[in-house]
């Protein structure tokens, strides 16, 4: 091939990646790059769990719950989607369940409205129930301008998912392993909130149906 042709085939090759790059970036024009991310069981119902993004390991054996900030771990350049995988163990039931979602990132709203920085939200139990939210587009706006003075309390957040997870066997080598970390110390802890939140606020009524036993 001579040095010419040469150059000529670089150079198309190089045209046809900027403009594929270019393509995805005006497909997602509002793609995140950071993500806020929470999850929690519902107070009543302590449980460990473990949560996934895109194949990427977030939340590991964890009563507590987990609120973090960090890059967004998409698949790849071409997409904007967020696959969760979600898995808990209830510790007070002696239940185990996984539940599994998808979420269009560029769908969500962003901290000042600059398409930069959104916010995920999912909330475990009880029983087989998982919501997840994002925060209302209006306040993550405002918040993200510095004009919290302005919020209101009817910006509420807003309910992504209403899921029923599916219910995993005890011999299940995830519902095990979690049954089998729980953090004694994060369990007290655990307890004595729910106690708190019961002694205030009656029972949460599980949405989801009882889906049997194992």
């Amino acid at each position: 091939m001579s040095l010419r042709r040469t150059f000529l085939y670089c150079l198309t090759a190089t045209l046809v990646i900027v403009a594929l790059i270019g393509a995805a970036m005006a497909f997602f024009p509002n793609r995140p790059t950071t993500l806020s991310r929470s999850i929690n069981s519902q107070l009543q119902s302590p449980s460990v769990m473990r949560l996934s993004v895109n194949g990427v390991r977030v939340v590991s054996y964890s009563i507590r719950g987990q609120n973090d900030t960090g890059g967004t771990p998409y698949k790849d350049r071409w997409n904007d989607e967020l696959d969760f995988e979600l898995y808990w163990y209830d510790i007070l039931a002696e239940r185990a369940y996984a539940a599994s979602f998808t979420l269009e990132a560029s769908t969500l709203p962003t901290f000042g409205g600059e398409g930069e920085h959104a916010s995920i939200h999912v909330l475990i139990g009880p029983g087989a129930d998982v919501t997840v939210t994002t925060s209302n587009p209006e306040a993550m706006r405002l918040i993200g301008l510095n004009r919290t003075e302005e919020l209101t309390a009817d910006m509420l957040p807003v309910v992504l998912r209403e899921l029923c997870a599916r219910p995993v066997p005890p011999t299940d080598p995830i519902a095990a392993d979690l049954a089998s970390t729980i953090d004694e110390i994060a369990f007290e802890t655990a307890m004595g909130k729910r106690e708190r939140h019961l002694a205030r606020e009656r029972p949460v009524a599980p949405r989801c149906p009882n889906e049997g036993g194992f």
